[in-house]
């Protein structure tokens, strides 16, 4: 399935973020909270986003602590929406992975599962303390959830993360295309919208300013991400002058392939910088942006 673009974002991430910038006083008062049992302002955080959701949603019913009826389970959903055509679960949670694994598979599993309709389900996610992990490894469990929720429901559900830290705000949604940041050693900057069209150009720059004067040369500095014969039918091809030259299209197939980050190391080693930029909103006609 082809990446959407920005403007596919669905147009209530855009209000949820709307509402994180006008609530998130209530997430750095959080933060900087001297008793740690208190949650009062994530409670307040909550009705606010709630809020809003139900003045620019009115069509949806939004309910705060949803229970499901007739089951034994007690779990509660943060914020729950419906309507007709779709539901939208929301549940504000700090930055720890087991947090978004579990409660994931236990909405999925009492309420995902349990009707037709596509579900929209989004995480919004706080800064939290040292201890709670790194952004991007909440990033790649909201990609794993997607993967799940497509496999059980179909194309139109999506898991959508958007992270806070009290300033910033972030839209973590794989099934936007990703884009990526290139400098080169000599300040030059390129911005690519893809793993195979980056790596494409990284290799280009790399034998058209270097003494590369066959294959096994350009296999000691990027691995399996080269090849001189053709794998996959999509494959990127470089013509030079020691023969075509094939790049990698798929990055995570064990065992003939390069991975993502091998590559980026590779290309770290000689002087290449790849940045993978993220989703920010911002206020203003124009939501969502790289950066």
């Amino acid at each position: 399935m082809a990446k959407k673009s920005l403007k596919d974002i669905h147009p209530l991430i855009k209000t949820l973020c709307d509402s994180i910038y006008n609530n998130n006083h209530h997430i750095s008062s959080h933060l900087n909270r001297t008793n740690t049992h208190h949650h009062g302002n994530i409670n307040a955080f909550q009705d606010g986003v709630r809020k809003d959701l139900t003045k620019t949603f009115p069509n949806y019913k939004w309910e705060k602590e949803k229970k499901a009826s007739g089951r034994k389970e007690k779990d509660s959903i943060d914020i729950y929406g419906e309507i007709n055509s779709e539901c939208c679960i929301i549940e504000i949670d700090a930055t720890r992975i087991d947090q978004i694994a579990q409660k994931f598979l236990s909405r999925l599993s009492v309420w995902g599962l349990e009707t037709k309709k596509p579900l929209l389900y989004v995480a919004i996610l706080y800064k939290g303390s040292a201890t709670h992990r790194r952004i991007e490894d909440c990033e790649k469990y909201i990609r794993y959830c997607n993967h799940i929720l497509k496999a059980s429901k179909g194309k139109d559900s999506s898991v959508v993360g958007i992270y806070t830290d009290g300033n910033i705000i972030k839209v973590l949604d794989s099934d936007i295309a990703s884009s990526f940041k290139i400098t080169f050693p000599n300040g030059s900057i390129i911005i690519s919208n893809s793993m195979p069209n980056c790596a494409l150009q990284v290799i280009k720059y790399y034998i058209n300013n270097n003494n590369v004067g066959n294959f096994a040369h350009l296999e000691k500095v990027f691995g399996k991400a080269v090849s001189n014969t053709k794998i996959a039918s999509k494959d990127k091809m470089i013509i030079t002058k020691f023969g075509n030259v094939y790049v990698s299209k798929d990055w995570r197939e064990y065992g003939k392939r390069a991975y993502w980050s091998e590559f980026v190391d590779f290309s770290k080693q000689v002087n290449i910088l790849i940045e993978k930029q993220t989703i920010e909103y911002q206020t203003g006609p124009v939501p969502f942006k790289y950066v």
